[in-house]
């Protein structure tokens, strides 16, 4: 067995893909921002309004975190919100690689 195939399968046996899942969910949920009525452009709130919609609507299915409300890709790819100025996809990718790092041992 080569000297990378050992450490390949050392890298495998080491990460849990459940554990990276659930580390990715966790940082795009945080950075997922919540409807802040002092930003409005109107005193009054939105009729059935729920602050929270986007944080509720995001849910983790197998490996795949869902962000199913209508807006998700102008919250993460249009920066539509001063919470997530670099959206959540970034953050998100950040926290998995210190994660895997860590993990592995890896100094950064």
């Amino acid at each position: 067995m080569s000297n990378i195939t050992r450490r390949l399968n050392k890298v495998l046996e080491t990460l849990d893909d459940q554990k990276v899942s659930k580390v990715a969910y966790d940082t795009f949920k945080d950075m997922t921002p919540i409807g802040d009525p002092s930003r409005w452009k109107t005193k009054y709130k939105p009729k059935n309004y729920r602050p929270g919609n986007a944080r509720r609507n995001t849910t983790l299915k197998g490996n795949t975190i869902d962000a199913n409300y209508p807006y998700a890709v102008r919250l993460d790819k249009e920066r539509w919100s001063s919470q997530a100025p670099n959206g959540m996809t970034e953050p998100t990718l950040e926290a998995i690689r210190e994660y895997v790092y860590k993990t592995l041992g890896i100094k950064i």
